[in-house]
């Protein structure tokens, strides 16, 4: 074939000769075109733009419109006033905004701070008198604020991560059960009868339970744990599973000594890496048990 002469550098001198020779010169234009149509309002965003470089080659012209629609809006209007859907915009839903919200946030300069729906928590009455005092309901979910506002008085409070197990309670005197609440607990220190009450936690044993367990002791100071113990740990040793991430250090602890033992234990992996007793798994005969006798304490 003989001596070749081979090329060894190509400049490229304009962006647009780059789009050309990699094939993308239309998706290159249609991405100009719109990038230069919404820097003619806002400048500022140059820097910006340049990261969505597939959503302005590739989005229909609704979806472009779309955008920049909230981005006028949100210059003008007050999100914490809105839920998502309620926005005043044509073709906007809650899923678009959800999809689009690390974007829209970006290139309006601050986060999504739009309306939230209410923290609501699930509770039941273990006992008639209390059901009663609600007029006979006994398993209700509503907003913590209605919650806190229900005239009801009871002397003990059983505080449990799991529904099932909130569900499974029967009977007890002057008692009622929050559910699933997991680390939204701080939330119980708002409602007038719980920290009236006598308080119980029982979550899973693991790190992330013990986390759960301090973070409402440190607004419920008298709270008392149930079924947190080694001892129910090593009984159900055949029920273990492993946590998926644990919990690092718990800053502020408000732990007794034999949780926090427990809960370094479990930490430093002493009887097998990451074990983790769900409370569902702790059979129910003995969990019960041991329910009716801290009524004895």
């Amino acid at each position: 074939m003989g001596t070749q002469l081979v090329p060894q550098r190509v400049t490229i001198h304009e962006p647009m000769d780059a789009a050309v020779w990699i094939g993308e010169h239309e998706r290159w234009q249609s991405a100009k075109s719109r990038c230069n149509k919404i820097l003619d309002r806002r400048p500022f965003l140059g820097q910006k733009l340049s990261r969505y470089f597939d959503l302005l080659a590739d989005a229909t012209p609704d979806e472009i419109e779309r955008i920049e629609s909230v981005l006028d809006w949100l210059e003008t209007g007050d999100a914490r006033a809105f839920y998502p859907r309620q926005l005043p915009i044509a073709g906007l839903d809650t899923k678009w905004i959800e999809s689009r919200a690390a974007m829209v946030a970006d290139l309006s300069g601050g986060p999504l701070d739009f309306r939230r729906p209410p923290t609501t928590g699930r509770i039941r009455m273990l006992d008639a008198e209390l059901s009663g005092a609600v007029g006979g309901l006994s398993d209700i979910t509503a907003p913590i604020g209605e919650l806190a506002a229900l005239a009801i008085r009871p002397s003990r409070v059983w505080i449990v991560e799991n529904l099932q197990t909130g569900l499974a309670f029967g009977s007890l005197r002057d008692t009622i059960v929050f559910m699933g609440l997991g680390y939204g607990v701080s939330v119980l220190a708002s409602i007038p009868w719980v920290t009236r009450a006598e308080c119980l936690y029982w979550g899973d044993i693991d790190t992330h339970g013990f986390a759960m367990l301090s973070r409402a002791r440190s607004l419920l100071p008298n709270l008392r744990s149930e079924l947190m113990d080694e001892e129910t740990l090593l009984r159900f040793q055949d029920l273990w599973g492993i946590e998926p991430a644990q919990c690092g250090t718990i800053e502020g602890a408000v732990l007794t000594a034999d949780e926090m033992n427990l809960f370094l234990s479990l930490q430093r992996h002493r009887w097998a890496p990451a074990v983790r007793l769900e409370q569902e798994r702790i059979g129910w005969d003995y969990a019960w048990q041991r329910v009716l006798a801290s009524y004895e304490k």
